[in-house]
């Protein structure tokens, strides 16, 4: 055979490969619990993309046009909701049942025990927060849970003890880091792309070197509509690499055309003019590498990498995720702007003072040291 035919041949097999793997290799009936929020639609669409078939389950009041052509069963996993869970009463079976978002036990046993024996498979979508400390880099899936406590971390951990004993082999868990990407509608990301893409100076936290780490929500759609058609049991990091924050502030201002230029200032000026650097509100999202949750953006996702879980670059994620913000808040932001329950960012005037006041003190302090040890003249050498 000729090299030319060989090659043909190579280039057709690799193309009928990919168009195998357009769609499943056996449909799977799909219960997804949800569905139609941001984590819920990714994995609803790759599922679709897929080839299997749907139900949701929700209430029909978010985002109620965006799987019309789903069979959907109304119904309110909150224990004091009349709608209740009637719907999904009966013995009818599903392959495979999602349960996208409850941290809280009270609304995740009452259906999971309901479907424990109608279902081959359970996943659950939990949170790198259920570790008990970040503490070192690298954490792993062998890293001890919370045990106790009231947090977002320790309820996700509750749900997956509970889970655990319900379905034993028959459940996979993701735990994600930060979700971004599209239909995203939490400010912490959208305030330093906002900020990027206007055009003046810019606060970036810290020295550049702190890290982070996210993850798109398509590539954790994809994750956990492979982890149902494998069937793949156990707890995996669905994370992306940790990236430095210069990377993640220089390739979210690329995504966005932004004009920003960012200037470091280090934590301890920071804390000394009143912002509020532990709780990642002010600066949302940063995590300072020397604070007590420095390994927190830090976290292993090998195990998972090593069964097929791929990221794609941060720039298309951020370019994608504006598109997203700027349909979802066709006004612009101000900040700080209370959301969740948290309040977020810091306004545009008492950013720009503590800019000024850094920038002064940077001059005097190159003014100082200049007087300290002058050039030497030409005389001298």
């Amino acid at each position: 055979m000729k090299r030319r035919d060989l090659l043909i041949g190579s280039a057709a097999l690799a193309t009928g490969l990919c168009a195998s793997r357009a769609i499943a290799s056996r449909p799977r009936r799909i219960l997804v619990l949800g569905g139609t929020n941001f984590v819920g639609p990714a994995i609803v669409e790759r599922a679709i993309a897929r080839g299997h078939q749907i139900t949701l389950f929700n209430r029909g009041r978010t985002n109620p046009h965006l799987f019309e052509r789903l069979e959907l069963l109304v119904g309110d996993r909150q224990p004091d909701s009349s709608a209740g869970l009637g719907a999904l009463e009966g013995d009818r079976r599903w392959d495979a049942v999602v349960d996208v978002w409850p941290d809280n036990v009270a609304l995740v046993g009452p259906t999971a025990r309901m479907l424990r024996d109608r279902t081959d498979y359970y996943f659950f979508v939990s949170s790198v927060a259920v570790y008990a400390s970040f503490d070192r880099p690298g954490l792993d899936e062998t890293t001890p849970l919370k045990q106790s406590g009231t947090g977002y971390g320790a309820r996700k951990a509750a749900a997956e003890a509970l889970l655990g004993s319900l379905f034993e082999e028959r459940i996979g868990f993701a735990r994600p880091c930060a979700i971004v990407g599209p239909r995203d509608s939490s400010l912490s990301n959208y305030y330093w792309l906002s900020r990027l893409a206007a055009p003046g100076r810019r606060i970036g936290p810290g020295d550049g070197r702190d890290f982070m780490q996210l993850i798109d929500v398509r590539d954790v759609g994809r994750w956990v509509v492979d982890c149902i058609e494998t069937r793949r049991a156990g707890a995996y990091n669905v994370c992306s690499r940790p990236a430095l924050w210069r990377e993640y502030l220089d390739k979210s201002r690329r995504a966005v055309h932004g004009r920003a230029e960012v200037t470091w200032i280090p934590e301890s000026f920071l804390r000394e003019n009143g912002i509020a650097v532990d709780e990642g509100a002010d600066m949302p999202i940063w995590t300072s590498r020397n604070g007590r949750n420095g390994a927190f953006r830090q976290i292993s996702a090998r195990r998972a990498e090593a069964l097929g879980l791929r990221t794609r670059p941060l720039v298309n994620t951020q370019a994608d995720a504006w598109s997203s913000y700027r349909r979802i808040f066709p006004d612009p932001i101000r900040f700080p702007h209370e959301q969740y329950g948290h309040t977020w960012g810091i306004a545009e005037a008492r950013e720009q003072e503590i800019l000024a006041a850094w920038l002064a003190r940077d001059h005097r302090e190159s003014s100082a040291k200049a007087t300290t040890n002058p050039p030497a003249s030409a005389g001298s050498l």
